[in-house]
């Protein structure tokens, strides 16, 4: 109980995405915090702690973050640690003025708004995807210094393999 109490004095900034709550010495016998408490949206435990690490390159806007995949479990990576690759900043996109526009080889070039598009009904589906830029200032020759830093996707293409789980990598 001891060690319980001191981690949590001892812990007392919130990771990113997180708010901080004080942990009482023992949370069985203490009333919780309101529900809506955060906002309604809801928010990252302060417990979970990791976090995205952008690649150091000369220029922050033209950059890439890493998932840190060792860190996660299962195989769904959350949206906020998801890989990103950007070429001039992240953009700031109000969905009322955004639209998609299908045209090339369809028959009717079509322009369709958000409104449209969350009008359509919808599937959910799990899927892997990958970005091309993973890993690849490693394929030459190594710099980096851990597998997820130099492969990226090694820990989620053989934890998914052939539905065989007990092949995936995990850290020692």
């Amino acid at each position: 109980m001891a060690f319980g109490v001191g981690s949590a004095r001892a812990e007392s900034k919130a990771p990113a995405g997180a708010q901080w709550f004080a942990v009482p010495e023992d949370p069985t016998k203490e009333q919780g915090r309101p529900v809506g408490a955060d906002g309604g949206y809801g928010s990252r435990s302060q417990f979970e702690t990791a976090v995205r690490v952008r690649y150091p390159t000369p220029n922050e806007n033209t950059s890439w973050s890493l998932t840190p995949l060792a860190a996660l479990d299962g195989n769904l990576t959350p949206s906020g640690l998801h890989f990103e690759r950007h070429h001039g900043g992240i953009p700031t996109i109000d969905p009322s003025r955004h639209s998609l526009i299908v045209h090339g080889m369809v028959d009717t070039p079509k322009r369709f708004t958000m409104a449209e598009i969350k009008r359509l009904p919808s599937v959910t589906r799990k899927h892997f995807i990958e970005c091309s830029g993973n890993g690849l200032t490693e394929w030459k020759k190594p710099t980096r210094k851990t597998v997820q830093e130099t492969h990226g996707l090694l820990r989620a293409c053989l934890s998914t393999s052939a539905g065989r789980p007990h092949l995936s990598h995990e850290p020692t």
